[in-house]
């Protein structure tokens, strides 16, 4: 039987969403987990989706309390007595709105849990409260920071953050920790569904593959965090069947 002690640790934010899932899913097959969420019961089903071999952890966490995240993940960590060496970012806030409806509050929102919490995250892993044993980063951001969408103001700026924090962390952690982000195109989740039945046709034809799936992303999310990966950092690698590419819309 494996000795799951000699198993690195990995958080995992975002956990109990559709891609979060696939994500957690893929990556028990190689390391110990640490699921966090707000969704303690959606929590359990990712957990018991995972690999049986993995030692998983679940830590119940509000990512949109900025300087508050520091001294609860570090209180966590020693109460548990581990260390994380690596931390993927998959939790996230979008909120359609036109310009004539935006507050401030919805910037406020998506900026706290799309790119302070990561940070806020990263600070505490790379420091001696984890014995600085972090080395890889995985941050997710979006095709929309790049790419013009009517009533995605909020969300593609947070995500353009997001590509703005790995660049300069990047720089800043190396050579001890490599930070990459990837950027999504429409991917079929729960909570997308509803938004893309509208225009399913519409979107479809938009991408050269197919609209992706949550298992899409996460093998890429590995190849990411692991040493296949270990001369790249710094860069933010668009997956989204070709959607970007296309010069014919």
């Amino acid at each position: 039987m494996e000795n799951i002690s000699m198993r690195e640790y990995v958080l995992l934010t975002g956990a109990a969403s559709d891609i979060g899932a696939a994500i957690a899913e893929e990556l028990s097959h190689e390391y110990n987990l640490i699921l966090s969420d707000l969704a303690p019961e959606s929590l359990q089903k990712v957990k018991d989706i995972c690999d049986p071999n993995a030692d998983i952890r679940i830590l119940e966490m509000d990512l949109s309390v900025g300087d508050e995240i520091e001294s609860i993940l570090g209180q966590w960590l020693a109460q548990e007595g581990i260390f994380v060496s690596k931390f993927v970012h998959c939790a996230g806030v979008a909120k359609r709105v036109p310009l004539k409806m935006l507050k401030e509050e919805y910037f406020l929102k998506a900026f706290s849990v799309n790119v302070i919490s990561a940070a806020m995250i990263i600070k505490v892993l790379a420091s001696r409260k984890n014995k600085k044993k972090l080395d890889s980063v995985v941050l997710t951001a979006s095709t929309s920071a790049s790419r013009g969408v009517k009533t995605f103001s909020v969300y593609g700026a947070a995500k353009a953050a997001v590509t703005g924090l790995v660049y300069n962390l990047a720089m800043e952690l190396a050579p001890e920790v490599r930070v990459n982000s990837i950027s999504p195109g429409a991917i079929r989740t729960k909570a997308t569904q509803s938004m893309m039945d509208m225009r399913i046709d519409e979107i479809e034809r938009k991408y050269p593959l197919g609209l992706g799936l949550p298992e899409n992303l996460s093998g890429v999310v590995r190849f990411l965090l692991s040493d296949k990966s270990k001369w790249i950092t710094g860069q933010n690698l668009v997956v989204d069947g070709g959607r970007t590419v296309d010069g014919q819309d």
